[in-house]
């Protein structure tokens, strides 16, 4: 059997929803909407940890797009065509299964987002660095009977 397509086409559509929606919510057109039911995907303490965080934000509240990143571990969302590729899908049991994903983020990411003014251009360096060698995530998704496949664990396999 195909390991990759083990886990099944809703396991990769929760990945991909997550994914997406971050993308969506976190780009210089934020989408507040893709942002706010990107949190579907995320359930247990991550789903926690989204729960109270605000759209944009404010200066004194924690902007969702800021804890997705988080999150993920990455300073922005990825911006490549596609924006991430799914190397391995698992399904260990009927309600747990374990993604592997590799972020795509073209060569000059962070310089464009300093370009728009949304880091600094003294962070492009270091953020360039970050996401052009740590972008494969493991992500762990447990089967919800009501929400269906959410990701509980984010963690860099390495």
């Amino acid at each position: 059997m195909n390991q990759f397509r083990r886990g099944g086409a809703e396991v990769e559509e929760s990945v991909a929803g997550f994914i997406n929606g971050w993308v969506r919510g976190s780009g210089p057109a934020r989408d507040t909407i893709a942002a706010s039911q990107t949190r579907r995907y995320l359930g247990g303490a991550l789903g926690e940890r989204v729960a109270s965080a605000k759209v944009g934000g404010s200066q004194t509240e924690e902007p969702l797009e800021k804890v997705f990143n988080e999150i993920v571990g990455m300073p922005f969302p990825p911006d490549g065509d596609p924006a991430f590729e799914i190397t391995e899908s698992i399904a260990t049991s009927d309600t747990e299964a374990t993604v592997t994903v590799t972020l795509n983020y073209t060569p000059g990411a962070a310089a464009e987002l300093a370009a728009l003014g949304l880091i600094g251009f003294g962070d492009v360096a270091g953020f360039q660095e970050q996401v052009s060698n740590d972008n494969v995530r493991t992500l762990e998704l447990t089967k919800d009977e009501t929400l269906g496949w959410q990701i509980h664990t984010i963690t860099d396999p390495e």
